[in-house]
């Protein structure tokens, strides 16, 4: 008997291989639908839009025009340049720690980083700034 069940059903494979292709295809489509009108959609931005944005223009920290408090003013030409030299997120850090007064919390929600990531940035700018300023003084002195 059971030899008569399996041939009664071979002829059906074909037949039940396309229902499943086409029940599958159905979910799939049914599910991205759904997915497309009830999920929100989060507007992407390209990463220099948005840096460009908040980050203002590094020009604007050196010209000779009357300084706001939030603006640094260096005291020396050597560490203008030195500032000049590092990454725009780098000084964007540094502005906004030292500047700002931020927290290092504060500054990875607002350039959408990790806290970590802040301290890597303030660690590798100072050490640079440190760097080139000491080779600065060892070829004036």
């Amino acid at each position: 008997m059971a030899h008569e069940d399996e041939s009664q059903y071979s002829g059906n494979d074909h037949l039940r291989a396309r229902f499943t292709m086409w029940l599958n295809t159905t979910l799939i489509r049914a599910r991205t639908r759904y997915l497309e009108t009830h999920t929100q959609k989060l507007e992407v931005i390209p990463l220099d839009a948005g840096l460009s944005e908040s980050i203002p223009d590094p020009v604007d920290y050196f010209v000779d025009t009357e300084r706001s408090k939030n603006d640094f003013d260096f005291a020396e030409e050597r560490l203008a340049k030195a500032f000049s030299e590092l990454t725009l997120m780098r000084r964007e850090v540094l502005r906004l720690l030292f500047v700002e007064e931020k927290t290092s919390e504060e500054i990875a929600k607002l350039l959408c980083i990790s806290p970590n990531s802040v301290y890597q940035f303030k660690h590798q700018a100072l050490d640079k700034l440190r760097n080139l300023l000491t080779e600065g003084a060892d070829e004036n002195g």
